[in-house]
């Protein structure tokens, strides 16, 4: 055979084998891909499936009903469904696996359907990271009709969501909406914009505005450590005239992974910020600077690590206004520590301080805290906690230190003051101090002056005892026109006064006793009390030398509508010329056998009730001392009562 014919011999046989290996690689390569795909996902613990693959000669690998998921406590850990997945190889590459060149050229998914929900089982087979890292696209073209984030306690969801990326292109980000539900975040964003860059392993996203105020600087996601099973995100935002900076690194070590965040915010606005959230009510200030550091598994805390620091400055919500509110906290080797929780009002502070220790046993905490207060205008302070500044004001310095360890308790807190208004009343002087003996608390001191009137009183807590406790105090007041003090049918009170009382008992149930002289009369009552209820067993009351004895019981279940019944031990009368149409304003008590025998009397917020036994008589209780049309209720004792006799 001539040289002649041997060539072309030989370029018959190559391209006989040409055509047979168009006419029969894409029933090598549909195979192929689908051998590589149920072999991955063994060893990752996925579960894949497909419809149909087709792999037309000189062109990408079409995949149709493409189904991976995995198994995770609560149904499926990972799911996502494709109708058309195409994906162009280089096969060299993929073959040899030598790094230079990306295996996969292009990858393209069209209306995905991606969910991510809760953990995968513990018997779940460990992702193949370094496959997935080696198998990262040159560009990529993805569309998705829903994207599902769905955790215990949030959830975030994407619709019609469309982002493409080449190396060396830029590319785009297109979402119909996204919807954000939390415990304290409800939010909707819609028809969402931005650029994309797709450059070695990273893709980075701009200018993506979510709102008026609020919009994503840069979101890069930097998958170049893919293959050690690690992944990275930063993020740059303005957020109402401030800035936000997060970083974000997790990686799988062992069984479990770790996560890593640091972030950082500046000068943002509280008023902008409370209107994106859909408060109704004003809030006012600014964040001026804030830092936020974690590292450790979410799902195990007790073994994690995390910082917190903030300064609110010129807050005010309501009529609750502060200058300054910082707080600063650590949380290592199951430990939180509050560095400092600082209030700065104008002439007035607050600092709070201290440490606890977790544990699986929550009913032994180890804690200890300092707290140190000085209030230079009292007013404005409770006006911060929501009270009315007219009803407070002077000066009040607070020090104390708390410490519970092994369910033991002990501590201090000493409270002084000097030229103040409490409840509108002047107080020339206040002083409390209480200590903490585990299991009890001791009220060892406390007394509230003005000239010569004073309030003071003593007690302990026993907290292993049903919360056992003792109580007693007593008072004087040389004038209480100065206090404006005001009773059920006594009205507005005036003249001396003499108090003294005393209670005891535990969380069920209290004894107390009561007795109190003024100028023209006297009062004494001794009584048990339960959680919505009480029973007056003795109630004396003197007044121009006349004397009646009561018993009763009080409804306070409704603490808007408290009610006393009370029923007479001897024989009282009512004087017949009460008037149905006039309120009543003040209780009087003489000694006379005339008018309506008295069986109960009813005392409400606004209505007063007598009865004889048989009928019922209402009349409404004055709410101002309206003397036009006030009425005194004049009661009767129809005998005076016998003095007993003297004890042998």
């Amino acid at each position: 055979m001539t040289a002649k014919n041997k060539l072309l011999l030989v370029l018959s046989f190559l391209l006989l084998a040409l055509a047979l290996g168009s006419l029969l690689s894409p029933f090598i390569v549909a195979h192929a891909v689908a051998l590589w795909l149920r072999y991955e996902a063994r060893r990752s613990g996925l579960a894949i499936t497909t419809e149909q693959i087709r792999a037309p000669f000189g062109r990408p690998v079409e995949i149709r009903g493409l189904r991976v998921a995995r198994a995770g406590l609560n149904g499926a850990d990972f799911e996502m469904t494709a109708p058309r997945v195409e994906a162009a190889f280089h096969l060299a590459a993929l073959l040899s696996r030598s790094g230079r060149t990306r295996p996969v050229q292009s990858l393209r998914i069209e209306h995905g359907l991606i969910a991510l929900r809760g953990r995968a089982l513990p018997s779940a087979a460990e992702i193949d990271w370094q496959t997935l890292g080696a198998l990262l696209p040159e560009q990529f073209d993805f569309s998705a009709d829903r994207f599902l984030l769905e955790q215990s306690l949030a959830r975030a969801e994407m619709y019609d969501a469309h982002i493409t990326g080449a190396a060396g292109k830029s590319g785009v980000l297109a979402v119909a909406s996204v919807q954000l539900h939390g415990p304290l975040l409800q939010r909707n964003f819609a028809d969402l914009h931005g650029v994309t860059r797709w450059q070695d392993s990273r893709l980075t996203v701009g200018a993506v505005r979510l709102l008026d105020g609020v919009s994503i600087d840069s979101f890069a996601l930097d998958l170049t450590r893919l293959r050690a099973a690690r992944v990275a995100v930063e993020i740059a935002a303005t957020l109402f005239a401030g800035n936000v900076r997060a970083n974000l690194g997790t990686e799988h070590s062992d069984k479990t992974r770790l996560w890593e965040m640091a972030g950082s915010a500046s000068g943002i606005s509280l008023s902008q910020l409370a209107g994106a959230f859909g408060l109704s009510e004003p809030v006012n200030g600014l964040l001026r600077a804030a830092k936020f550091t974690f590292r450790g598994d979410p799902s195990d805390l007790l073994h994690a690590t995390a910082s917190l620091w903030a300064e609110l400055t010129g807050f005010s919500w309501r009529e609750r206004q502060a200058d300054s509110v910082m707080i600063g906290a650590n949380y290592y080797e199951r430990t939180i520590q509050l560095q400092q929780f600082y209030i700065k009002q104008r002439a007035n502070e607050l600092t709070l301080s201290g440490e606890t220790a977790l544990s699986a046993d929550w009913l032994r905490p180890d804690f200890r805290g300092d707290i140190y207060g000085s209030i230079n205008d009292l007013g404005q302070f409770a006006e911060l906690f929501g009270a009315h500044p007219n009803s407070f004001a002077g000066k009040i310095s607070v020090r104390g230190r708390v410490h519970a360890h092994e369910r033991k308790l002990d501590g201090e807190l000493a409270l002084t003051g000097d030229a103040l208004k409490l409840f509108r009343a002047p107080v020339d002087s206040l002083t409390a101090r209480l200590t903490l003996d585990s299991p009890r608390l001791h009220l060892d001191e406390f007394a509230v002056k003005h000239g010569e009137d004073f309030v003071r009183g003593t007690g302990q807590i026993d907290f292993a005892r049903k919360h056992a406790f003792t109580l007693s105090a007593d008072s004087w007041c040389h004038d209480l026109r100065s206090y404006d003090v005001r009773a059920p049918l006594l009205g507005r009170l005036t003249g001396t006064c003499f108090a003294q009382g005393d209670a005891s008992g535990d969380e069920a149930s209290a004894a107390i006793s009561l007795a109190a002289q003024f100028d023209d009369w006297r009062m004494s009552a001794k009584g048990t009390a339960r959680h919505d209820s009480g029973k007056i067993d003795a109630l004396t009351l003197t007044m121009n030398d006349a004397t009646a004895q009561l018993t009763g019981t009080v409804d306070f279940a409704d603490r808007r509508n408290v009610s006393v019944a009370l029923t007479p031990s001897g024989d009282l009368r009512v004087a017949p010329d009460l008037d149905a149409t006039r309120c009543v304003q003040r209780f009087e008590l003489h000694t006379a056998p005339a008018g309506t025998p008295l069986s109960q009397l009813t005392i409400t917020e606004h209505q007063l009730v007598i009865s004889d036994g048989t009928t019922n008589q209402s009349i409404p209780l004055c709410a101002t001392d309206d003397g036009g049309a006030a009425q005194p209720l004049e009661v009767n004792v129809a005998s005076a009562s016998p003095t007993p006799p003297p004890s042998q």
